[in-house]
């Protein structure tokens, strides 16, 4: 069920992929990977406090589940509850086990970016292209901020020098 959830999910069948983690909930309700799926599921049908309580419940099941903590975040932001996203987020950045400490400081510095606080979020952001190099999200939203800084000079350069970095 939660294979065939990804592959649904994977291939933009978000209802259908929400359908089955559900059931593999149903079947293993103590599976934290299961409740990080149907929060992904439902983040991606914009079911935003569905998401919110799956990535919770995945996080009570196993508080160092660092994805789920990323997700959660992500959706709390997406919520309208911002400083708790942050938090979150920063929890996630900070521990040692993140998986993705770069794609997470994207994430710290896109919140940063929506509450126009350019300087700060092109911190975060050189801080993604510093822990994920090859990361092209990281750069393109270096260049984002530069823009929004009206440094668009240094934008293009960036995403000049950024070819080189992220071609495979």
């Amino acid at each position: 069920m939660f294979n065939a959830g990804l592959e649904h999910l994977r291939a933009g069948r978000a209802e259908i992929a929400l359908e089955e983690f559900q059931r593999a909930v149903k079947k293993d309700g103590k599976n934290c990977y299961y409740h990080k799926a149907v929060g992904v599921a439902n983040l991606s049908l914009n079911r935003v406090p569905d998401a919110i309580a799956s990535f919770r419940r995945a996080l009570e099941l196993n508080p160092y589940y660092v994805d789920a903590r990323n997700d959660l975040g992500t959706a709390l932001i997406l919520a309208g509850q911002r400083e708790e996203g942050q938090k979150e987020l920063l929890r996630a950045y900070n521990d040692p086990m993140n998986p993705t400490p770069g794609v997470t400081a994207r994430n710290i510095g896109r919140a940063f970016l929506e509450e126009q606080l350019y300087e700060q979020a092109l911190n975060w952001f050189r801080t993604s292209v510093q822990r994920a190099p090859r990361y092209a999200g990281a750069h393109i939203s270096v260049a984002e901020a530069l823009i929004r800084l009206n440094r668009v000079d240094e934008a293009i350069t960036h995403l000049e020098s950024a070819v080189q970095t992220t071609a495979d």
